[in-house]
């Protein structure tokens, strides 16, 4: 089940507001119909892999109480957790890529698995190595199944994050949010943050893909313009940032609506001015976990710079393979490895540049190395990259997808490049949806009016066109 779907929005979302807050009287209860909607939210998408996500949670949930009740055999138990959901992990999604590597290597065929992919599953298989990880070094508790089940399986960030952690969330499922006054702020604020991530999500992020989508095929089958390089780079830039900031914002706020604070996971990471504070800004929940779960346990930065450099390589080969199973999304992240590891080395003898120049080789670096993130193999990001650094003649192609309406103009590209300017006043010049929607439920009355009617839009035209998923529901 989509967020950006009609059935979601005006049919599942609603019954479990008011389920829930018919319950008010009584938080057990309104935690269990969360586990419930939880579960019937993912099994929507595929009803039998609802066994392997509640299997995991049983799995992991006695783990944990092993864990505490052996405290001199933590550490094997521990260990086996991990190396269980890492093998639940590699068996789903990476399966059939270490078989097609390895018959490339050796030339022999392979005989793929062909495994459907289980939404979600990086996402909750972190979530739960963290858990076991924390509940180890003593800063979680281990609760009851059901209120684990529902840390695990909550539907606002099941699928695509952000990534939480006990300690963050495990105290509002038992108390909840006492004053009447505060609920109602949360709600406001949730219901603002909803349709501003619905917004960003149906009229700039999918409106932005058909382009992207012409553009990386064309770039497949031969040589581009660099006016259609660069147009295909940025706007993929803007198109992941805008979508998955977008599902972000529907997250947390679909969660206010239950009372529930998630963690934030953008804060305009494209006006960072080095690449150290781009991974600090971008994804955050992600950065954080690959910080305090993988790079500090490896020496971090307590050692001397040949270690620390190994940290950060090892760190970002596993973040990029985390984001796919394919040799360009470990690509995609050891470029940004040796970036970090140049930023840090930098920084030790002591080089400092201006925040605009920082700002500007930053953005480049970071556009130009989602080009392989985007792209389908190697060859295709090297034509994009060429056309980007090499002077070619020629224009956009031809944009006329079976079924794209565009959204402002006539023109297929016209109405793309339009959509890519309102990406970038976005994205470098407003504040974070995060940030404003508590100063735009201020206005009270109007307010709830224009959002009742911008939902009211978005909706009827989520029904005139076919519902994109998020780019991170393939992760």
């Amino acid at each position: 089940m989509l967020f950006n779907s009609q059935i979601f929005l005006i049919v599942f979302l609603p019954v479990a507001v008011l389920v829930f807050a018919a319950l008010h009287r009584r938080r057990d209860h309104q935690m269990l119909a969360l586990l419930a909607a939880s579960l019937v939210f993912y099994a929507y998408w595929y009803p039998p892999m609802l066994g392997l996500l509640a299997g995991s949670i049983v799995a992991n949930w006695l783990i944990a109480g092993r864990i505490v009740a052996a405290p001199r055999g933590a550490v094997f138990w521990l260990s086996l957790g991990v190396i269980a959901n890492l093998a639940m992990l590699g068996v789903f999604k990476y399966a059939d890529f270490l078989v097609q590597t390895a018959a490339s290597l050796t030339g022999a065929e392979a005989g793929l698995f062909d495994l459907a992919l289980p939404l979600g599953i990086s996402f909750f298989t972190f979530q739960q190595i963290a858990f076991l990880v924390d509940l180890r070094r003593g800063v979680a508790e281990r609760p009851t199944l059901f209120r684990y089940g529902l840390f695990v399986s909550f539907f606002p960030q099941l699928i695509a994050g952000p990534i939480v952690r006990w300690r963050e969330i495990g105290r509002q499922f038992r108390d909840g949010v006492a004053d009447a006054e505060e609920r109602w702020a949360m709600v406001a604020s949730g219901l603002t943050l909803l349709v501003i991530g619905l917004a960003k999500k149906v009229l700039i992020a999918d409106e932005i893909d058909p382009a992207v989508n012409v553009i990386f095929d064309a770039a497949g089958q031969g040589e581009i313009s660099t006016l259609a390089a660069w147009a295909g780079a940025v706007g993929f830039t803007l198109q992941i940032y805008i979508d998955f900031s977008a599902y972000s914002d529907m997250a947390i706020g679909l969660g206010r609506l239950f009372g529930i604070e998630l963690p934030r996971n953008f804060n305009r990471p494209l006006r960072s001015t080095s690449i150290i504070d781009f991974w600090r800004r971008w994804h955050i929940t992600l950065s954080e976990f690959l910080r305090d779960y993988l790079y500090i346990p490896l020496g971090g930065g307590r050692a001397g710079i040949t270690r620390q450099a190994m940290a950060v390589i090892v760190t970002m080969f596993l973040g990029g393979l985390w984001h796919g199973a394919a040799w360009t999304f470990v690509g995609w992240g050891c470029l940004h490895g040796i970036a970090i590891v140049a930023a840090h080395a930098g920084r030790r003898i002591g080089i400092r540049l201006p925040a605009l120049i920082g700002w500007a080789l930053t953005l480049t670096f970071v556009i130009a190395a989602f080009v392989l993130f985007r792209a389908p193999d190697f060859q295709t990001a090297i034509t994009v990259w060429t056309g980007m650094i090499s002077p070619v003649a020629g224009g956009l192609p031809s944009l006329q997808p079976p079924g794209w309406r565009p959204l402002l103009m006539d023109s297929g590209f016209a109405d793309t490049m339009a959509i890519l300017g309102i990406g970038l006043f976005l994205a470098l010049i407003l504040p974070a949806g995060h940030d404003i929607a508590p100063r735009l439920t201020r206005f009270r009355l109007v307010w709830a009016v224009g959002l009742a009617v911008t939902f009211c839009l978005l909706v009827i035209r989520l029904g005139n066109q076919a519902a994109y998923e998020f780019i991170y529901f393939q992760f």
